[in-house]
């Protein structure tokens, strides 16, 4: 019989030694970029990580294990070496201010159940409020990571409101860790690994419930290193609108930080049952050629950033559609781009614009996004720090100016504006349809997302 030794973070496992080259390849993965790695090149590496090392895999990754087992007819069992609490549960549904959709609770009654994994659901579909249903329930030490600034200040008012007590922070120059609850971005809890690794691994120790936002970062150097330090975090969950949409390896990982996916609602779900807003996507064809050196980096300069014909477009909508009394964001990736457009609708149409990037402080985006949410009376342009997680429900237009191909941004960027309205109108979002070389392919895969997801036909 073989045996699987259950640990929160690594499991061992006593594999026959006729086997284990066969398990090895199996917990292997090629590295996507394998071919930039000088060992490689040299001879001295093959191109692979394996998640299997010195008998022991990441715990994560148990659901595949035994998948193996099963399909090699060899008999196991898992003997759980982690001490289990006996405490019963606290209640499960009584938040502040909220009452749990049907699928919510489904979402935190799996959780509860299975102890860790992927709660995949759509933007807007409340995975704060599930997680703060499951933090409640479990009752003990809780650190809940995310990758932004933005996203440390907002789910912290969010479990304010939601659990009545107050929660910690760590990041943003913040350090407030006396509290049952942690919200930490992980840039901050790596910085304090490289600092002093001793005390990083102490204060790590004191947690039982690992919460990861937007998980699908969590394949990243500093994201995986921290996650697998968190040894007596039984409870491990992620929470992701795309948690799996990457390179095999990339998905392997973030499988190994929390185990699969356990629960699923995507944003088309979510719009049929009438959670979120009915969306409605128009491709605007730009038939503009840009003739360049041919280096992606100088067609996207001259075809997206500096083309007059696409900016005069992007403007042009923006200010039809803030005339008309709506809610305008405009999404841009430059920030030479986002100074362009700001002085074309503000120096050019007269139009109250703000563009949101990097250097603005904190308080300065909270102020920005509250004024936008409440009144309007501007148009919004912002970088890639408002393209995942933050909440701004009141967009009526969505206009992409960056361009891109990724399936993960794409998505991500229309769920900005998926939220319910109060005035309980849709969405209406505008893309490019490129003509120029690479643009044309890029444009392709968006609307090749956008018609997976069900958002257009």
């Amino acid at each position: 019989m073989i045996q699987i030794h259950f640990r929160n973070v690594y499991s061992t496992i006593n594999l026959p030694e006729s086997y284990q080259q066969s398990f090895d390849d199996f917990l292997a993965c090629r590295y996507p970029s394998y071919w930039f790695v000088k060992r490689y090149r040299q001879g001295l590496w093959d191109g692979y990580y394996r998640f299997f090392k010195r008998g022991k895999f990441p715990t994560g990754l148990l659901f595949l294990v035994e998948e193996w087992l099963r399909t090699h007819n060899l008999p196991y069992e898992v003997v759980d070496t982690v001490k289990k609490p006996s405490e019963s549960l606290s209640n499960r549904r009584s938040l502040k201010g909220v009452v749990l959709r049907p699928y919510q609770l489904e979402a935190v009654a799996e959780a509860l159940s299975k102890g860790r994994g992927i709660i995949e659901l759509g933007t807007g579909g409340g995975k704060t409020e599930i997680a703060a249903a499951v933090i409640k329930a479990l009752g003990r030490q809780t650190l809940f990571m995310v990758n932004t600034k933005e996203l440390l200040y907002q789910t912290q008012e969010r479990f304010r409101e939601r659990l009545g007590k107050d929660i910690g922070l760590m990041g943003d120059g913040v350090t407030d860790v006396g509290h049952d609850i942690i919200i930490a971005t992980v840039q901050t809890i790596h910085n304090l690994f490289k600092r002093d690794q001793k005390l990083a691994k102490e204060f790590l120790a004191t947690f039982e419930v690992l919460f990861l936002d937007e998980v699908h970062h969590s394949s990243s150097y500093s994201y995986y290193t921290v996650c697998m330090f968190i040894h007596n975090a039984r409870w491990r969950f992620g929470l992701s609108g795309t948690p799996l949409k990457r390179d095999v390896l990339s998905n392997m990982k973030v499988m190994a930080v929390t185990g699969p996916i356990i629960y699923s609602k995507r944003s088309q779900e979510l719009i049929k049952e009438d959670y979120l807003a009915k969306i409605e996507i128009e491709m605007v064809e730009n038939e503009e050629i840009i003739h360049s050196s041919g280096r992606w980096q100088a067609i996207y300069r001259d075809g997206v950033v500096q083309s007059l014909t696409r900016n005069s477009r992007i403007v042009s909508i923006a200010e039809r559609e803030f005339k008309a009394g709506r809610r305008v964001m405009v999404l841009v990736r430059h920030i030479d781009h986002g100074n362009r457009l700001q002085r074309m609708l503000v120096n050019g149409k007269h139009i109250p614009t703000i563009f949101l990037y990097g250097k603005h402080e904190s308080w300065e985006r909270n102020q920005v996004k509250h004024r936008f949410n409440e009144e309007g009376k501007m148009v919004l342009i912002a970088s890639t720090i408002m393209e995942e997680g933050v909440d701004l429900p009141e967009i009526d237009v969505l206009i992409i100016g960056a361009g891109g191909k990724s399936e993960i941004k794409t998505i991500q960027r229309v769920g900005r504006g998926l939220r319910k309205k109060k005035s309980g109108g849709g969405l209406k979002v505008y893309d490019f349809d490129d003509g120029s070389k690479y643009l044309i392919d890029h444009s392709q895969k968006r609307i090749e997302t956008y018609k997976k997801e069900g958002f257009l036909k």
